[in-house]
């Protein structure tokens, strides 16, 4: 049984439903989570920099930050984003300054992160968040 509106919850698609009015309408989409007056962003996990592409079209002036494990997967997104700052490297070791991101988003990484770790990439992306700046998590 579920009490809450269609609004609020995905739908079951493998059961005939139509996705919910959030997931159609792009409320359910990480970009839309983003202040527009987001300055500079990290993401970490950045894969091949999609995400950051993405917020890239929604804010072309945002400053791009980003961090993956996968050398090849780093490769792509810097050659998709020559301008943004890529870096290989672990989510629990941030090679950047205190406070440096007013947005810093972590999508369908932290699962993949052993569970020792977790404390400490949450306690990182804190450091590089600036005071009241925003963290997105997604699993």
């Amino acid at each position: 049984m579920n009490s809450a509106s269609s609004t609020d919850t995905l739908s079951d698609s493998s059961k005939g439903r139509r996705p919910s009015r959030s997931l159609r309408d792009g409320r359910m989409e990480p970009p839309r989570w983003i202040p527009r007056d987001t300055a500079f962003l990290l993401d970490v996990g950045c894969n091949t920099g999609d995400f950051l592409y993405d917020c890239r079209q929604h804010n072309p002036h945002m400053q791009l930050a980003g961090i993956d494990i996968n050398h090849s997967a780093v490769q792509i997104a810097r050659a998709k984003l020559p301008d943004a700052d890529i870096h290989q490297g672990y989510g629990f070791e941030l090679p950047f300054s205190n406070g440096r991101f007013e947005c810093v988003t972590c999508i369908e990484v932290i699962e993949h992160v052993p569970a020792k770790q977790r404390p400490l990439l949450i306690s990182e992306m804190h450091r590089v968040l600036s005071p009241g700046g925003r963290l997105i998590l997604r699993c």
